[in-house]
């Protein structure tokens, strides 16, 4: 078998694994008041001037880089087959569980908050070794 085939055939299997991850986490997200969420998630909140995400740390080694990509791809193709809502709170939460399955358990979610004039801002994302892990920009 070639390798393009067997990376497509692995790439498969990861989505079929991020759907039933993603199915989990949006009905915690739908279940679950945020408060409870946040502290079974390990999530850490903060309040914050920007919710730019920055990366505070040092670099990840290239098997949490990898790992992290290879998960973060399989979320968002898993986000675009199950309907619902595709929220980053729902899309953290599903790839820090399997983020932490394959290895990586001090995998956080973040959750930024800014408050501005009567407006409102959130926004949630994973971090390893405080570095953002499969982030859009």
């Amino acid at each position: 078998m070639s390798r393009w085939v067997a990376r497509k055939l692995r790439a498969a299997a990861d989505v079929v694994v991020a759907v039933q991850a993603t199915i989990r986490a949006r009905r915690v997200v739908a279940l679950r008041p945020i408060g409870d969420l946040v502290a079974a998630a390990g999530a850490e909140t903060t309040r914050a001037e920007s919710l730019t995400i920055q990366d505070n740390s040092g670099p990840l080694s290239p098997d949490d880089r990898r790992c992290g990509d290879r998960w973060g791809a399989a979320v968002d193709r898993a986000l675009r087959w199950v309907p619902g809502d595709s929220a980053c709170l729902v899309r953290s939460c599903a790839l820090r569980d399997l983020m932490a399955a394959d290895g990586r358990e001090m995998a956080v979610v973040r959750i930024g908050v800014r408050r501005d004039r009567g407006g409102f801002e959130a926004h949630a994302w994973v971090e390893l070794d405080g570095t953002p892990i499969a982030e859009v920009a």
